[in-house]
């Protein structure tokens, strides 16, 4: 009797440990999250969102320093939300200035169009 329960004892501890080991382990760092977010902002700086999506790329810049900040306080978590939504605020900042200068290469080829058919029709 005092050996089953000693086994009892035995297996229950060695089937907890691996839950108490989980629950003292400290999150990881934000750092692949992090790096994403300043390579994305970098490529909406590049892409020409300076110019064309200044708000979205200052959203995206403000949100990555928040998140170096969160990361010094020791609030990992919270870092690793603020560096992802980083990194899709630059992509929508990107992705705005791509419409926008397809929106202006759209209205350049218009305008020489419309200029080519002035000229035929002179003729």
């Amino acid at each position: 009797m005092r050996k089953r329960r000693l086994t009892i004892i035995c297996l229950a501890l060695i089937l907890s440990a691996p839950l108490l080991w989980g629950g003292c382990a400290t999150p990881r760092p934000a750092t692949a999250e992090m790096s994403r977010a300043d390579a994305a902002i970098e490529r909406a700086r590049e892409s020409g969102a300076v110019a064309h999506a200044p708000l979205d790329l200052r959203i995206a810049e403000e949100k990555l320093q928040r998140a170096n900040a969160e990361t010094r306080d020791g609030n990992i978590e919270k870092a690793r939300a603020l560096a992802v939504e980083a990194e899709l605020d630059a992509r929508v900042a990107e992705e705005k200035t791509r419409a926008e200068m397809a929106s202006q290469n759209a209205k350049r080829m218009q305008e020489s169009l419309t200029e080519l058919r002035r000229q035929i029709e002179q003729r």
